[in-house]
């Protein structure tokens, strides 16, 4: 691996941004069914300390691809931001009508 590992590769990988085709794995011990494998910390970690990714190449986690992957949904996070605005401006008329509140 030619970059070292940042913080932001650690969101990544968090995220379950990290999946791996498992349908050509001779050596199963999950349901045929089950080709995608989402790696998860806990496994990112143990591969890592084994040495289990030696021979793979991570050329594809580069910084500048996640934040370019970051900039294409600027769309996504402002309806996010306006949902959560309208909820939480729905909450508080609630609460200023004195009608119940749920979650």
């Amino acid at each position: 691996m030619g970059e070292k590992f940042d913080i932001i590769h650690g969101f990544v990988i968090v995220m379950g941004g990290i999946v791996v085709d498992m349908s050509r794995d001779k050596a199963r011990v999950w349901p045929q069914d089950c080709n995608i494998l989402t790696i998860t910390p806990a496994c990112f970690e143990d591969c890592f300390e084994r040495g289990v990714f030696k021979d793979i190449n991570f050329s594809f986690l580069t910084r500048e691809k996640i934040e370019a992957k970051q900039k294409v949904d600027q769309l996504a996070k402002s309806l996010v931001i306006m949902q959560a605005l309208w909820f939480w401006f729905q909450f508080m008329a609630r609460i200023w009508q004195s009608l119940p509140v749920s979650l």
